[in-house]
C-alpha cells in the first residue's frame, strides 16, 4: 500500500500510527498490557496471525521492544520504548475527542462483552475491595455465546477474569445487559443510575455490594462526572 510521500512529519506519523489497528496496539500497551495473549484480550477481533505482523512493524519502527523470557518456556513480553511511550498524549487525545464528539448512543452500539470484561477487571481498585477471597460473577441477559464471566479476586490485587465457571460460590452476581454495563464503564451513567433505571440487578454478600461504587472503576476515557 502507498504511503501520503511527503516530507511533513504529521502525515510521516500518520502513514506510520495509522495503519490499522496499530493505534489500538499502543492503547493497549500504554494501558498496561505486556504479553501477546493480553494483548489480544483487549482486541479481541483482531486476528494472531495479523497481531504478530503489527507488532514485528512496530518494533522495527522502534516504537516498542520485546523481551524473550524463559520460564520453563519462551514468552514474549512488549514495552513501549521512549519514542512509545510518547505517544500517550496521542492516543489520550483521540480518546478524549472520540468521547467528546461521539454521541453516547453511538460509542454504546460498539459494546462487546470481551473488551468490556477485559478493561472492566483491569479498572478495577483492588484496595477498595474486601480484603479476602472473592468471586465476582457478570452474567448478561442478551449474550449468547458468553454470557456469564467471572472475576476472581485474591488480595491484595490479582485479578482473575474467565467465561468459565470457576466451581466457587460467588460472593456477588450482578445481572444485566452488556450495553448498560458499557454506560456505567464509560461513564455515562452511575450505578445508582443503573439500579434506579432497574438496568442492573446485584445480589450478594452486602459488603461487596456496598463498596461497589468504590472499587468498580471506569474506562481511561470515560466522561467525566459533573
Amino acid at each position: 500500500m502507498s504511503g501520503y510521500n511527503q516530507f511533513c512529519p504529521m502525515a510521516m506519523a500518520a502513514e506510520l500510527l495509522c495503519k490499522r489497528w496499530n493505534l489500538i496496539i499502543l492503547r493497549e500497551l500504554h494501558l498496561g498490557s505486556t504479553h501477546f495473549n493480553e494483548l489480544r484480550r483487549g482486541i479481541p477481533k483482531i486476528s494472531p496471525t495479523l497481531l504478530s505482523l503489527r507488532l514485528k512493524e512496530l518494533k522495527t519502527a522502534g516504537i516498542i521492544e520485546g523481551t524473550t523470557i524463559l520460564n520453563g518456556k519462551a514468552t514474549s513480553s512488549y514495552s513501549l520504548t521512549q519514542s512509545g511511550r510518547e505517544t500517550f498524549d496521542v492516543i489520550l487525545a483521540l480518546g478524549n475527542w472520540g468521547q467528546n464528539w461521539f454521541e453516547q448512543r453511538a460509542i454504546t452500539g460498539n459494546s462487546e462483552p470481551e473488551l468490556l470484561m477485559w478493561d472492566l477487571q483491569r479498572n478495577i481498585f483492588c484496595d477498595q475491595l474486601p480484603q479476602r477471597n472473592l468471586v465476582i460473577q457478570f452474567i448478561f441477559s442478551n449474550e449468547k455465546q458468553y454470557p456469564k464471566w467471572w472475576l476472581l479476586f485474591e488480595p491484595p490485587s490479582s485479578i482473575d477474569l474467565g467465561h468459565t465457571d470457576p466451581g466457587f460460590d460467588p460472593d456477588i452476581i450482578c445481572e444485566t445487559d452488556v450495553e448498560s454495563l458499557t454506560n456505567l464503564h464509560m461513564g455515562f451513567v452511575s450505578l445508582a443510575g443503573l439500579l434506579k433505571q432497574n438496568a442492573i440487578d446485584v445480589s450478594g454478600s452486602n459488603d461487596v455490594i456496598n463498596s461497589m461504587p468504590n472499587w468498580l472503576g471506569t474506562s481511561h476515557f470515560a466522561k467525566a462526572s459533573g
